[in-house]
Formats: structure tokens, sequence, C-alpha cells
């Protein structure tokens, strides 16, 4: 486990991650969730499960708001699409 501390010597993120791969065409995540922190002062875990390794990092509060302020955006955008350009079978 890795801790990662701001100037202030606060711990802003603990994280249990190791790469999967180095390189770019790696496979996707089996399953990414976000889930309950039991370390107080985060909000949140994002839980990676890849093959049989699971990999967790805590999120701070910013962190947590970009990444919902992310997938909002990401959300809208998917939404917007015509029914004939997707992929579903």
């Amino acid at each position: 486990m890795q801790e990662f501390t701001n100037e202030k010597g606060e711990v802003t993120i603990i994280s249990t991650d190791t790469p999967v791969s180095k390189t770019k065409d790696a496979p996707p995540a089996d399953l990414a969730y976000l889930r309950n922190c039991p370390v107080d002062g985060f909000p949140c875990e994002l839980a990676v499960k890849h093959g049989n390794d699971y990999f967790v990092v805590a999120l701070n509060r910013n962190q947590l708001m970009n990444i919902l302020e992310s997938g909002t955006t990401l959300l809208r955008q998917f939404d917007k699409r015509p029914i004939e350009n997707m992929d579903v079978e």
C-alpha cells in the first residue's frame, strides 16, 4: 500500500494498485466500481478487477467530484447519440 501526502502532510491518496501492463494495448478491466472507503477523510474507493487481481484506490472529495463531473458529461454526450449509431445487439 502506498500513501501520498499533500504539502501539509495530509494523506490525499492511498493506493494498492500496480500497473497491469506497461503497454497501451492493455485489455479493459473486468469490473470497475465505486465503494465506501473505510478510511476517514475519503468518501469512496475506486475498485478495479482485472483478471484475478484487484486494485483499489481511495479517492478524496475533489477526485470524486472530478470523476462525477466527467461521468455526467460523458453520459450526456452518450445519450445525445442516435440509436442507429450504437453497437447494441
